[in-house]
């Protein structure tokens, strides 16, 4: 995919450090995302490495978490950058409002895939 369609400056969901789009599609590499893969992002922020994931591998389920979301980072902004790039329903994040290093937060982000572990 080319990165030039997740250009920060086209970014409905923009926040103050957004993960670069080159970093993001990289980062999605190294980690082998790959079909049907259960991705989290445990920072998610506007989940750029989401997004990533979502374009590499259109059928995977992705998760974020992140402490600011319903707070200072709008969720439906973030799930309109999904739509806005032709990415299907199902590719669409599970955002999860919480601190990363809260049990809870992990078990309800476990939760939302069924209750299995992720790949990634």
């Amino acid at each position: 995919p080319q990165t030039s369609t997740f250009d920060p400056n086209t970014r409905i969901c923009i926040t103050n450090t957004p993960l670069h789009p080159i970093s993001s599609f990289v980062l999605c590499n190294v980690a082998k995302i790959g079909h049907f893969c259960n991705v989290l992002d445990p920072f998610a922020g506007s989940c750029s490495t989401l997004l990533a994931a979502a374009r590499i591998a259109n059928n995977s389920t992705t998760v974020g978490i992140d402490i600011a979301f319903h707070k200072d980072i709008e969720c439906n902004d973030v799930l309109a950058d999904f739509t806005k790039r032709g990415l299907s329903t199902h590719t669409k994040p599970i955002m999860i409002g919480g601190g990363s290093f809260s049990k809870e937060t992990r078990d309800e982000a476990r939760g939302a895939i069924g209750g299995c572990g992720f790949d990634v």
